[in-house]
């Protein structure tokens, strides 16, 4: 898993689940202990996360499931459970000072278009935000998927140093 003391996605999604799957704190709180008292092997980003599944060095990996796009033919597949999975919200934009406002423009036209997001999913195997579209990934399409909320920097540096002692980091 990335390091849930230093990437910003991973300390959000750890509050995601707290602040959208976990009926409790505590019970949060007992399953973030739980994952540590697992040793996970932590990497920089998600980037990284399949590799060793994919080795078999690993047997489970919390990452993203692009990568069973991505890594194809990797062993990879994803847990259908029951509570949402959490997505990182994206965003774009045109400059104030851009050189080619109109082009700036069009571009994000496109890249909005329903035939930017086919290929996003068919292509990177992103869940994109267009009805009726999905990653070819089996079952990908019943998930429920919630965006995480944008954390600030000044919750993201106090959740990283929880997160930090939880998993006994030096």
């Amino acid at each position: 898993m990335a390091n849930p003391s230093s990437h910003a996605t991973t300390i959000s999604w750890l509050i995601g689940l707290k602040e959208n799957v976990f009926p409790s704190e505590k019970a949060w709180m007992k399953f973030v202990k739980g994952l540590a008292a697992n040793e996970p092997m932590f990497v920089k980003s998600f980037g990284p996360t399949p590799a060793p599944v994919e080795s078999g060095e690993k047997l489970i990996a919390i990452s993203m499931p692009k990568y069973i796009i991505t890594k194809a033919p990797a062993p990879l597949d994803w847990a259908r459970v029951e509570q949402p999975l959490l997505g990182t919200p994206r965003g774009i934009s045109v400059a104030a000072t851009a050189k080619h406002p109109n082009a700036a423009k069009l571009f994000v036209d496109y890249w909005l278009s329903r035939d930017a997001m086919q290929m996003l999913a068919d292509k990177v195997g992103e869940y994109v935000l267009c009805p009726g579209v999905y990653p070819p990934i089996a079952g990908i399409d019943k998930a429920t998927v919630l965006p995480i909320r944008v954390l600030s920097d000044k919750e993201i540096h106090y959740w990283g140093g929880e997160f930090k002692k939880i998993f006994a980091m030096p």
